[in-house]
């Protein structure tokens, strides 16, 4: 059996064993990927390179139940599967749970693609979470509020913040902005979509990497 930590059979323990050289964030992470890749990230590539960084070693995440981890935070079926595969394949289960998806701003399509990455659309049994039924019924400022309203966030926010709900308050304040603009009717399900509207948030939550 292979000794060398960082392999398969000899994973690090916890993320907070992976020596530096071995991890990268936010955008060190994103140039990265890019470089691996050949080509340049979409927005919501970026935001879930950004959320999940780059590790270049299998290693438990810090789940209750840790579970294997390699590349960009990839599990399970994904852990041997390219970033490009792993990411099409959570964009296309993000498009069956929110139909709308792609009529949406390109920022807001970026959080709940970065979301179901981190499997926040649905509960262990596939079922969608509430705050997803509210989008598809047009209730953005519920949807807003309910997003954190699950045991995970509130035990994380309680010993303060890290990467996790500063992930999940990021997704909340732009669908919180996107309620703002749909409300005054500055926004239509069309293909006339005022992303420009949206440059600031993302330039916003580019902030928190610097």
């Amino acid at each position: 059996m292979d000794k060398t930590l960082g392999t398969r059979e000899n994973p690090y323990k916890s993320s907070k064993d992976i020596p530096s050289s071995l991890k990268l964030s936010g955008p060190s992470a994103v140039k990265k990927v890019e470089q691996l890749i050949g080509g340049s990230l979409t927005l919501a590539q970026k935001r879930v390179v950004e959320e999940e960084g780059f590790v270049n070693a299998f290693y438990y995440d810090d789940a209750k139940k840790p579970v294997l981890t390699y590349g960009i935070g990839q599990t399970n079926e994904y852990i041997d599967k390219g970033f490009l595969e792993s990411f099409n394949a959570h964009k296309k289960r993000a498009m069956e749970a929110i139909p709308r998806l792609n009529d949406m701003p390109e920022a807001l399509q970026a959080e709940i693609i970065q979301l179901e990455y981190r499997g926040d659309l649905r509960n262990k049994k596939g079922n969608l979470y509430k705050w997803v039924n509210q989008i598809n019924n047009g209730e953005y400022n519920a949807a807003a509020q309910e997003l954190l309203n699950h045991s995970e966030y509130k035990e994380r926010k309680a010993k303060g913040n890290d990467g996790v709900t500063r992930r999940l308050e990021i997704a909340q304040n732009t669908i919180s902005k996107f309620a703002t603009n749909v409300e005054m009717g500055q926004f239509v399900f069309d293909q006339t979509i005022q992303d420009n509207q949206f440059k600031q948030i993302y330039q916003d939550m580019m902030s928190v990497f610097k």
